[in-house]
């Protein structure tokens, strides 16, 4: 696929343009600032919305602070032939308080549909409610509302709420739009109360046939068993994957992201849910935040996904972009980098041969020096207690992010006639940086036969780790490292461990190519 992108003319003397140029080459002047993960020339980006493929490229959109106006958030616009390389566009969707509209526009999705897309997101102007635009330009440079106010509002107020349940507070907000036979879908964030006044998660269902008018269905799940007390549903994404399943992927306000996964049945339009899990364990100011999914325009089953990484106090970036398939056993799903992160690699080198680390000693890879780099690496183990990768490591190894592997330590689970435990890897950013207020490790488990080989595949991006097991849950991190922070190194505990195989490279900078993406 070609890195091309074909722009107008007159986008060139486009004002959001111009100053996305000129603002990019100073926020990429901060060391801390990621060069392969994408990031917004300047202001402030929160959640990624409606990712979609349209026009023969991707879309991405994302909450964009304009501070200097006088509105609050807007839908911020890239395109990308490949999922990798990225192009600013001019300002999508914007608040039209003078037009009896919303004040902001928020979170939500795109439905694309008979060669138009359908923007449905949240806003208020005065009562909260979920509001339309389509666009049919092949860019998605032009949207047009669907009607003055919201096509779904919120609802009633006082003892009207009791008859309408999606309009508890806070009502109907960060809304997933599909088309399915034959009808438009909306499912939309929401929480119900318990009697001890505790709130549990709800995504509430509506269907329209023309846009316009929305019926109230129901809540989706059913059989939910992975949900907590005081769990939120924000951003849902209901996609499809593999053959006959769905996959629910939503941020939980006090969990961090979250995924379910189980069956749609068409007649009573519930979501029988079989299994699920968090994605990640630490803050939400520093791992995966809120998501934004669409189904593979191939058709293969698979789903590609962003999350916004926050770092308190520097930049905010997309993550790379995720694969998302279901696992063997089709009880849960398994997430890795986009093929296409490849087209980025630069200057290859590897091991010539495997490599044994004696137990309890730290040793240094000298190929693996760099901050914007990916690690291919595959670990063979004779029982020990941990193998712990040090990540941006400064040359004297006071400052590291942990990467620590226990084999064997997780939940046990049966494999015909066998017990196997998981595999466990946790990240640690004890020793990450200075700053103070770094979060606890981020953990997350996959089945491996006892002591087999793991192979990990680990993105390195200044200030953005993420990490895959490529049969399970992704770690992403940002973590603050002082600058000359560059080293690998690798320490077995308690026993000996062999990299088998180790290929690193090099990652070209997205934003030195982007002026290539132009007209």
């Amino acid at each position: 696929m070609s890195n091309e992108i074909k722009l107008p003319e007159f986008l060139k003397h486009d004002p959001y343009m111009k100053k996305a140029e000129e603002t990019r080459k100073e926020r990429l002047s901060d060391p801390l600032v990621p060069r392969y993960h994408y990031i917004v020339s300047h202001e402030y980006m929160n959640d990624p919305n409606g990712l979609c493929y349209f026009g023969g490229y991707w879309h991405l959109f994302h909450q964009f602070n304009d501070t200097a106006g006088n509105r609050e958030w807007n839908w911020a616009h890239a395109i990308s032939p490949d999922l990798v390389h990225w192009k600013e566009l001019p300002l999508a969707i914007v608040p039209d308080p003078d037009g009896g509209n919303e004040l902001s526009s928020w979170s939500g999705a795109i439905a694309i549909h008979d060669n138009m897309a359908v923007a449905m997101y949240y806003g208020y102007h005065g009562a909260m409610g979920l509001y339309c635009q389509t666009s049919t330009d092949p860019l998605l440079l032009q949207w047009n509302r669907v009607k003055t106010g919201p096509c779904i509002p919120c609802g009633g107020v006082g003892p009207e709420q009791t008859r309408i349940p999606y309009a508890v507070y806070p009502g109907v907000y960060d809304p997933f739009i599909w088309w399915e036979d034959g009808q438009y879908y909306a499912l939309s964030a929401g929480v119900q109360f318990l009697k001890n006044g505790a709130r549990v998660r709800e995504e509430y269902l509506f269907s329209s046939q023309d846009l316009l008018e929305w019926k109230y269905l129901h809540p989706l799940l059913q059989n939910d068993r992975f949900g907590s007390v005081n769990d939120d549903g924000a951003c849902p994404y209901f996609c499809k994957i593999g053959e006959d399943m769905r996959m629910l992927l939503f941020f939980s306000h006090g969990n961090g992201p979250e995924y379910m996964i189980g069956y749609w049945d068409k007649e009573t339009q519930k979501f029988d849910v079989v299994g699920g899990a968090r994605l990640n364990h630490c803050s939400r100011l520093y791992g995966y935040a809120a998501p934004t999914a669409y189904a593979d325009p191939s058709g293969d089953g698979s789903v590609r996904a962003f999350y916004n990484m926050h770092a308190a106090g520097a930049v905010t970036c997309m993550s790379l972009p995720h694969t998302i398939t279901l696992d063997e056993a089709k009880s849960g799903i398994a997430v890795a980098p986009a093929k296409e992160l490849e087209s980025l690699r630069r200057n290859e080198r590897k091991l010539s041969e495997p490599l044994c680390v004696p137990a309890n000693k730290e040793m240094v890879i000298d190929i693996a020096k760099g901050s914007c780099v990916e690690i291919d690496i595959t670990l063979s183990f004779e029982p020990v207690n941990m193998v712990q990768l040090r990540l941006l490591r400064s040359e004297d190894g006071e400052q590291y992010t942990a990467l620590n592997v226990h084999p064997g330590n997780g939940t046990t689970w049966r494999d015909l006639a066998e017990w196997h435990a998981d595999c466990l890897i946790s990240m640690d950013c004890t020793h990450s940086s200075h700053h103070t207020n770094l979060s606890a490790p981020e953990t997350v488990s996959f089945p491996k036969k006892d002591y087999a080989p793991i192979r990990l595949r680990i993105f390195i991006d200044r200030s953005a780790i993420e990490v895959f097991t490529m049969t399970g849950l992704p770690l992403g991190r940002r973590v603050l490292p002082d600058v000359g922070s560059d080293t690998f190194s690798i320490c077995a505990i308690n026993g000996d461990c062999t990299i088998t195989e180790m290929t690193v490279w090099d990652m070209e900078d997205i934003n030195e190519c982007a002026s290539n993406l132009n007209f």
